[in-house]
């Protein structure tokens, strides 16, 4: 029996609990203006020189006599006026001095790791029978090359043969420029063995199957068109080294299967034992390595000393944060005298380590359970991030310098995760999309008055409000100067004031792209041409023209003479398509191969080169067609859309 005044006060709990704040509600310490605090510490008045750039004028008089800072630019009138002299730029610049590639010896004779050379730092273990163990290859050909040569230049290593290659996780800088290493002329003809989880192709076709759109945001984010400076450095690395062959040339002979995370299976391999950690989180497929004999354990991505990239702006699903920082601690778990990782330094003393990756483990935590608990109080993702911050004692640890990852991202990436787009809130269920709240804005306040307001808001520092008024009224009229120069002057302000490194080059490319001096947008041609055969196929879908296939029913056979044959139906305004035996005799049939050979530049007659336009249907010869002539197979196609992207991204007048 509940006593009354005890009911009572449990009652008064509960409904000051409902009522704190309404479903929705900003909450009352949700900062307004999330960065501002940062921008000028010492006041307005005490702002060094060259820190605030030119003022955007604020009366009618002053907007309508506007004239324009750039005329037909180029990268160098653009970014002439970043503040190199800002304290984070000055920061990135000593980290920059500090990525020297060079090979660090972890155990003399033993382990060694190959830093700096791209974003990926492979490890090479010596084994007892003086052969070689790589765990990870970095992101380029071109990159491994030159690991191979500097590890080789350590005389422990000289000219022995690798015996085994390791991937712990299926990122292109992980396994993309494993080609050089597999194919070392030191290794007398006998491919090493290449070990991964059983998961690691399937998840990298599945990456690969839709990264053609995923792609203009990862050179956003490495800004891989910008000159230095502004671009400054992309994490471990000057450079993201995106040098080719842009797929899996070496897929895995060995596949380790799990039947839960507690499975440990083990290899020996010249004499050295390894046993295999899953540690779902980061990725489904990503797997730790542990050397017993040695104390030695590489915790592949579970730890970056840099706050850790919980989301990514290239584009995935919200990651599992919980299971990252449950497979951080796991790692702490075992002890280890030794811990490596693809990304970060060695850390050495078992004391050192397991304080380190304990530490990171619950800062990790805690972003993500003060998520939950502000989820659960119906708060929507974009006030979260103005309430949840990492406890002073975590962030001004240094292993959570915000160089990569972001807090804001990471705490959307985490709502993602749990609840997918919709905030729970009625008025986001059918929200009117952001060109027509645009010009809804633009008929109430009028565009004298919404420039007014935006170069006030660029002036107070007020950047994200500024961004927003600026780019509706650009995307209203993209022959807006005014519009126009406004939001690049605050995606430069945005920029400059980006601990992460890959927030400031994502708000610098979009500033060459906005002005037309990239062309980083979503190329039909190389997304076909690089694509694993079933990623091509379903990509074929993707490019189905929704007006012109209401109501149609067609068929195409597509034997590939090299690969498969397939059944092509369109039906219900989609394609589908199946792996036949043999063509039937129902529908035309294109007999032709599935690739060619790209470094012979007379082999251009194949599927692939259809898909990406090099070679027209319209020149197809009547002998590659049965049962129906080359004008079926152009009738077919005809249904597709297979234009590129326009530059500068969506508008409704595209």
């Amino acid at each position: 029996m509940v006593f009354p005044r005890l009911q009572q006060l449990l009652v008064t709990l509960v409904v000051v609990s409902a009522t704190q704040a309404h479903f929705g509600s900003r909450p009352d310490n949700a900062k307004r203006y999330r960065y501002i605090k940062d921008r000028c510490p010492h006041g307005k008045d005490l702002c060094p020189h060259g820190a605030d750039p030119d003022e955007f004028p604020t009366t009618y008089r002053e907007v309508r006599r506007y004239q324009p800072k750039f005329y037909n630019p180029n990268m160098t009138d653009l970014f002439e006026n970043i503040d190199m002299e800002h304290e984070y730029a000055q920061e990135d610049l000593a980290f920059l001095a500090t990525l020297t590639p060079k090979v660090e010896t972890v155990i003399p004779g033993k382990i060694y790791q190959a830093e700096h050379y791209a974003l990926g730092w492979p490890v090479v273990f010596i084994t007892p029978q003086d052969t070689l163990i790589w765990v990870d290859a970095p992101e380029s050909a071109a990159s491994a090359v030159e690991c191979i040569a500097a590890f080789r230049a350590i005389p422990e290593i000289g000219n022995k043969r690798i015996e085994a290659l390791i991937y712990t996780i299926y990122h292109a800088d992980h396994l993309w420029g494993a080609g050089p290493i597999v194919n070392d002329p030191n290794n007398n003809g006998i491919p090493p063995v290449i070990i991964s989880h059983s998961e690691m192709v399937a998840q990298s076709y599945l990456y690969d199957t839709f990264k053609g759109f995923k792609s203009p945001r990862l050179y956003r984010m490495f800004a891989s068109f910008i000159p230095d400076p502004p671009h400054i450095h992309d994490g471990g690395v000057h450079r993201l080294r995106l040098e080719g062959p842009y797929v899996i040339t070496e897929p895995p002979t060995d596949l380790l299967y799990f039947q839960d995370v507690n499975d440990i299976p083990s290899r020996t391999i010249g004499g050295l034992e390894l046993k295999f950690i899953s540690v779902p989180g980061y990725t489904k497929d990503q797997i730790m390595v542990w050397v017993e004999d040695w104390n030695t354990l590489h915790g592949a991505d579970t730890f970056y000393r840099a706050f850790p990239n919980l989301y990514t702006l290239r584009g995935e699903p919200g990651r599992d944060v919980l299971k990252w920082a449950e497979g951080t601690r796991k790692a702490a778990s075992y002890n280890s005298d030794y811990f490596l990782t693809t990304h970060s330094w060695p850390i050495i003393g078992v004391d050192l380590i397991q304080e380190t990756l304990t530490t990171y483990a619950d800062g990790i935590q805690y972003l993500h359970d003060q998520t939950v608990r502000y989820m659960s109080k119906g708060y929507p993702p974009d006030v979260i991030p103005a309430v949840v911050n990492l406890p002073q004692n975590l962030a001004e640890n240094i292993i959570f310098n915000p160089d990569y990852g972001m807090e804001d991202t990471a705490i959307k990436g985490i709502f993602d995760f749990y609840v997918g787009w919709f905030s729970g809130l009625a008025e986001d269920i059918f929200p009117i999309d952001r060109f027509e709240r645009g010009s809804k804005l633009i008929e109430i306040i009028g565009k004298p008055q919404m420039k007014i307001e935006g170069a006030k808001a660029y002036n107070n520092k007020e950047y994200e409000w500024a961004l927003e008024l600026a780019t509706y009224l650009w995307r209203d009229d993209q022959d807006d100067v005014f519009a126009k120069e406004l939001r690049t002057e605050t995606l430069k302000r945005l920029a400059e004031l980006q601990r992460s490194a890959v927030g400031r080059n994502y708000f610098l490319s979009t500033v060459a792209e906005d002005w037309d001096q990239v062309n980083n947008v979503v190329k039909t041609d190389t997304s076909f041409i690089l694509l694993h055969l079933d990623g091509a196929m379903k990509n074929l879908q993707f490019h189905v023209n929704n007006e012109l296939v209401e109501g149609v029913n067609a068929n195409l056979y597509l034997d590939l003479t090299d690969s498969v044959t397939y059944k092509l139906t369109i039906r219900n305004s989609i394609l589908d398509y199946i792996v036949v035996d043999q063509p039937g005799t129902d529908a035309p049939t294109l007999h032709i191969k599935d690739s060619c050979d790209l470094s012979n530049k007379q082999d251009v007659f194949c599927w692939r080169f259809i898909l990406a336009g090099y070679f027209p249907l319209s020149a197809l010869p009547s002998a590659v067609v049965t049962n129906g002539t080359p004008d079926d197979i152009i009738a077919f196609f005809a249904y597709f859309d297979f234009k590129d992207e326009a530059a500068g991204g969506y508008s409704p007048d595209q």
